[in-house]
């Protein structure tokens, strides 16, 4: 299910909702965060098809710190054996 990619398209369509709807934002810049306002877009809607666990699931394979502490989990696990 998190396969999926947010599009250019939708983002652009997204974009453009956004400055429709809410006339204070000035979204000049936001293609700087584009990245991030993809993978928000992308849990938020995983969220509401699938749930609130693939809502979190798209958010923490897109979470750098989270990534590279799970890389360590085999190192731990090595530890405590050789700790045990």
């Amino acid at each position: 299910q998190s396969r999926w990619e947010i599009s250019d398209t939708l983002y652009d369509q997204f974009l453009s909702y956004l400055a429709d709807e809410e006339k204070e934002i000035d979204i000049s810049d936001i293609n700087i965060d584009k990245k991030y306002i993809k993978t928000m877009l992308k849990s938020e809607l995983a969220g509401q098809r699938w749930g609130r666990d693939e809502l979190w699931g798209v958010r923490i394979m897109a979470d750098n710190q989270i990534l590279g502490a799970l890389k360590h989990f085999n190192e731990a696990d090595a530890f405590l054996v050789q700790s045990n």
